[in-house]
């Protein structure tokens, strides 16, 4: 109804009242804030990133590749922000626990005021309905992935068999492994995450050739076995280092995602889903 540049600015400016609030707020409060936040963070990120799909759906969906491609180089920005944002909160931090707060409020306002008004609208007028559909809007809605023809019900089966495994949907869990494992304290886990994070940047930089010469299945394939690879050693993990050694082996996870997002997307276009 409203179009995706809305839903875009949402995020950014809620993020940026629930940190202020976390900044300035007695000490009591900073738990109950930070719970709230936690929980609010999951509607404000999901909202930004379909909106971000459902635009560059809109742009790109009669050419697969293309869109694998931006949607490859969008998620370099979260590797890239992975080298830098840890490094900057963990000595922040050990300034005062509240600076890397208000370090992110900051940010979300720069986003807000300065980022978000000139982002183009991708959904024209003609385009948008005259009423929001509250069935269509509940997560119910995914169930109609499975009714809509065999490659798109093999493609939501996929899906879902592959989140219980992906590095995107069990990083808190592994997060929790290797502080049990290694005992690094916060510096040593922000230092260890820009490690991570490097690997993912030299690949998202070839993200495009890649999926040029194996296309949107092939690199698919490639980030599977690559993830079994890992998790396998994962599993096996003793002490610190070895979370070091067994990192590069993930590094075409997030191109597998991108290349799959970009395939429910294009199929589901084919039988008139919404973009998003």
């Amino acid at each position: 109804k409203y179009g995706r540049k809305p839903l875009l600015a949402l995020s950014p400016v809620l993020q940026f009242l629930m940190k202020g609030a976390m900044v300035v707020c007695p000490a009591r409060w900073l738990i109950p804030l930070l719970s709230f936040q936690y929980m609010s963070s999951s509607f404000t990120y999901e909202t930004s990133r379909i909106a971000t799909s459902a635009a560059q759906g809109d742009m790109y969906s009669s050419n697969p590749k293309m869109l694998s491609k931006v949607i490859s180089q969008q998620m370099m920005t979260y590797p890239v922000t992975s080298i830098i944002c840890p490094l900057i909160g963990g000595t922040l931090a050990r300034r005062h626990l509240r600076l890397p707060l208000a370090a992110t409020a900051l940010a979300s306002l720069i986003s807000a005021v300065l980022v978000v008004p000139r982002v183009p609208e991708t959904l024209s007028v003609s385009k948008r309905t005259a009423r929001i559909s509250l069935a269509g809007a509940s997560p119910l809605s995914a169930i109609s992935l499975f009714t809509q023809g065999r490659t798109l019900r093999r493609l939501a089966y996929f899906t879902i068999v592959n989140n219980f495994s992906s590095g995107m949907n069990t990083h808190q869990f592994q997060q929790i492994h290797q502080m049990q494992i290694s005992g690094w304290n916060t510096q040593q886990r922000g230092q260890f995450n820009s490690y991570q994070s490097v690997f993912s940047c030299l690949t998202m930089t070839q993200a495009s050739k890649i999926i040029g010469v194996l296309g949107n299945l092939g690199a698919v394939q490639l980030s599977i076995v690559t993830q079994l690879v890992y998790n396998l050693l994962l599993s096996r993990a003793s002490k610190g280092v070895h979370f070091y050694w067994i990192t590069p082996i993930n590094m075409f996870m997030m191109i597998g995602y991108s290349c799959m997002q970009s395939m429910v997307m294009l199929q589901g276009s084919l039988t008139g889903m919404p973009q998003g």
